[in-house]
């Protein structure tokens, strides 16, 4: 193999070596030009400058911040002394291009929280052994400023167990759906709450760890009632409680791996969900309203191309399951589209990074319903 290099760089002529030493040359300077650039924070590979980088560490409150990234493409690792099960993500992040992903991982490196950075927000984990956990923070060409904190996860309110096995068939509960949009003045249970929830994102088989094709995206710990692609689930249920059998009057975020509420907002939001509505007496009159959200982001960066037709659909998925649901436990219910949907967001409370796809007010059906529903077929 050597001989026959020899034998031709031997034949090349003397304007062929010229143009040879030219590429080497050319070569050169493209090698410099790319020392330079990671030098100076604009190329691959650039760490974290340790002068753009603060880490706070207390026992169950760690925060990381950084100052003016250029183009940073670095993994840093670092430990938190958690005493909880569960974990509390306040995302202050603001990137302006690139990508940044922060993953949570429990002393038996079971991942409890795995998201992209950059979606202003609070955002629930899923269980964790308490103990030492890990922190994973991974930049790829991050430009903009990271500001991300660690809390213990807040404190939950559990629902009851959902009810797996009811007495109304799926086609008597389809026999009976309907868009009902006057309530009696009476409250509905938490049981009730809960079984409308599970139905809309509830969980189906929890599972400790991903399957083999699931890739690197975060696992919401199992599959759930309503498909979604690639097991992402990017819908986030949100109540809005008025008159709920124990449960105070507030904002409340579900929690599918728990089965269980945290409180968001604690006060009513009622009036101010009602001005959003513009003005439509469902969301006045009804004892709680479930506010169908999502966190967009979670999805785009597997299916991109897709994203803007997934996320809709996957929300009308768990309308319907919840429409269903209802209808099977006697309760009344409709999917409300037509609505100022940042205001709504802003009424509730919701962070940054959430976008609302639908509004469906929950109570008992006024007394002319309940006549009509005697006499529908079946």
């Amino acid at each position: 193999m050597k001989s026959t290099f020899a034998h031709i760089s031997f034949r090349i002529d003397r304007q062929g070596m010229r143009l040879l030493r030219s590429i080497r040359y050319r070569s050169l300077v493209a090698a410099a030009s790319f020392l330079l650039a990671v030098a100076c924070g604009r190329g691959p590979g650039t760490p974290i400058p340790e002068s753009d980088l603060e880490i706070t560490d207390r026992v169950e409150d760690w925060r990381l911040t950084t100052i003016s990234l250029r183009n940073v493409t670095d993994t840093v690792t670092y430990q938190m002394t958690q005493g909880h099960e569960t974990v509390l993500l306040a995302d202050s992040s603001r990137l302006t291009s690139g990508r940044a992903k922060v993953r949570v991982t429990d002393p038996g490196g079971r991942t409890v929280f795995y998201q992209g950075l950059g979606s202003p927000g609070s955002y629930f984990g899923g269980n964790g052994a308490p103990g030492t956990w890990t922190v994973t923070v991974t930049l790829t060409k991050a430009k903009g400023n990271l500001d991300l904190r660690l809390a213990p996860g807040p404190e939950l309110v559990p629902l009851p167990a959902p009810v797996l096995d009811g007495s109304v068939s799926v086609e008597r509960a389809l026999t009976l759906r309907r868009s009902i949009r006057h309530y009696a003045e009476q409250a509905v249970t938490l049981g009730h709450l809960g079984q409308m929830l599970w139905a809309g994102q509830g969980m189906t088989e929890v599972m400790d760890e991903p399957p083999s094709w699931f890739g690197d995206h975060w696992w919401t710990g199992g599959f759930r009632a309503t498909p979604s692609p690639g097991a992402l689930y990017p819908i986030e249920l949100y109540v809005s409680a008025v008159d709920v059998e124990g449960l105070e009057p507030g904002v409340y975020g579900y929690i599918p791996v728990k089965h269980a509420l945290w409180r968001v907002v604690e006060e009513s939001r009622q009036e101010a969900l009602f001005e959003a509505s513009l003005r439509q007496n469902p969301i006045r009159d009804a004892p709680a309203t479930v506010v169908i959200a999502a966190v967009v982001e979670r999805i785009r960066d597997k299916y991109p191309n897709w994203t803007d037709r997934f996320v809709p659909v996957e929300a009308g998925a768990a309308a319907e399951n919840m429409f269903l649901q209802v209808q099977g436990i006697g309760l009344a219910t409709l999917y409300m589209g037509g609505f100022d949907f940042g205001a709504a967001a802003e009424a509730v409370g919701l962070p940054d990074g959430h976008d609302v796809f639908g509004l469906m007010p929950l109570g008992w059906p006024a007394e002319d319903w309940r006549e009509q529903r005697a006499n529908l077929p079946g």
